[in-house]
């Protein structure tokens, strides 16, 4: 069996342990303004407000990928214990499931980043 080189490094130092951008970012995401339709009202949210928001996305978005990135890389190694049912398919399909979240998650921080920053450099008016 060809297996991928065991040498998986991320780019970047990990986070330490008592950082949580994804946890910080829960606590500014209500503080940010909102327009009577309910949707977010950057444009009308503090500027530092937006760019802690902007920053915790980020990190979040860095740690999602770099998680991702180690789960597809494990999986992998895996495949032979999966092939034989060793790791049951339940477990290899809400892997895939949470993996599809995961994603769908950072995508989304990606967005509200790039949202938040676009509105924190819009001069005021």
């Amino acid at each position: 069996m060809k297996r991928p080189p065991a040498d998986f490094a991320p780019m970047v130092a990990l986070m330490p342990e008592h950082l949580n951008p994804l946890r910080e970012l829960f606590v500014r995401l209500p503080l940010l303004n909102m327009s009577a339709d309910g949707t977010l009202d950057l444009a009308s949210s503090s500027p530092l407000l937006l760019l802690e928001v902007t920053e915790h996305a980020e990190d979040t978005v860095q740690a999602l990928n770099l998680g991702l990135a180690a789960i597809g890389n494990l999986w992998a190694l895996a495949a032979e214990s999966i092939d034989d049912g060793t790791v049951p398919m339940g477990c290899v399909e809400s892997l895939g499931w949470t993996i599809q979240m995961l994603a769908d998650l950072s995508a989304s921080l990606l967005i509200l980043s790039v949202q938040c920053r676009q509105a924190s450099e819009r001069p005021a008016s």
